[in-house]
């Protein structure tokens, strides 16, 4: 099949590529309401490390690098659960699971943080209440502002700075309705294609509301049917589908040779006409 052939066929299958498509819709829909809707905070930290006089700037930089890979990892453990819960903010201990395993899992879940090489922290805070949400950003700032010395071995050469203040989305973020239904729309874009392209014949066609048939095409397709099955008795079905798919092809390519020998003929009809106007124009009869 080339690509001028597959163009026909996809024309002629849009139903099935709509519905395959609404099907994908669907199924994103789905994923996305059964999943709790959560707000979004966010923050960023900077890492600065007292340097001396004449120290590299490179080795700084990298020191600073280090430490904040450091904090990054802590943020994400139960002993740093446990501070933040005991920080003196309104965070509520039960939302989160007694059971350690469940309880860090549900904690990764909520908390996102990346550190950038120029020993930046970027903090994100996921939860189903917004005023949780923000109470747990501003109690791992003050967190790490505080007992950061804890956690590594620099002492209070290092400093932990707010450079981006905590900020609480006004909607939910999570799920995201946007690119969840734009990976619907072309995953089912590329399943429809597929489908089409591996299965081009008529009988595999997909319609989420069934057209209705003209009464002709009804009797037509129930005498096809019967025909074959009396003719095709003892068949096998694979063998019966092909047959009377090759019927179809010979009944469309019969319509159009006809169509266009009506065509033709009153093309000639109408020279016809025009020869015998010019020969009346020209003929002594039309003298006398």
């Amino acid at each position: 099949m080339n690509f001028n052939e597959f163009l026909v066929i996809l024309k002629q299958k849009k139903q099935t590529v709509f519905s395959l498509v609404i099907v994908f819709l669907v199924l994103s829909a789905v994923l996305i309401l059964i999943q709790p809707f959560r707000y979004g905070a966010e923050t960023k930290l900077l890492v600065v490390q007292s340097a001396q006089i004449g120290a590299d700037p490179y080795q700084v930089n990298k020191a600073n690098e280090y430490v904040s890979d450091v904090l990054a990892d802590v943020v994400l453990t139960n002993s740093f659960f446990n501070e933040i819960t005991n920080a003196g903010f309104n965070i509520n201990r039960n939302y989160f699971s007694t059971d350690l395993n469940k309880q860090l899992k549900e904690w990764k879940s909520a908390v996102k943080i990346n550190s950038s090489d120029r020993g930046i922290l970027s903090i994100n805070v996921y939860h189903k209440d917004k005023e949780q949400a923000d109470q747990i950003v501003r109690a791992i700032n003050a967190t790490l502002k505080g007992k950061h010395a804890q956690y590594h071995g620099s002492g209070e050469q290092v400093s932990v700075r707010v450079i981006d203040q905590p900020f609480v989305s006004n909607l939910p973020v999570k799920p995201n309705v946007v690119l969840n239904l734009v990976f619907g729309l072309v995953f089912g874009l590329l399943f429809a294609l597929t489908y089409v392209y591996l299965f081009p014949e008529s009988r595999y066609d997909l319609r989420l509301v069934p057209g209705k048939k003209s009464k002709r095409k009804y009797y037509e397709d129930e005498a096809d049917d019967h025909a074959s099955e009396v003719v095709l008795s003892g068949v096998d079905k694979t063998v019966a589908y092909d047959v009377r798919e090759a019927i179809n092809k010979l009944r469309q390519r019969e319509k159009q040779e006809g169509q266009a020998y009506a065509i033709n003929t009153g093309n000639v009809q109408n020279r016809n006409q025009e020869y015998d106007d010019i020969s009346r124009q020209g003929s002594m009869s039309n003298v006398l």
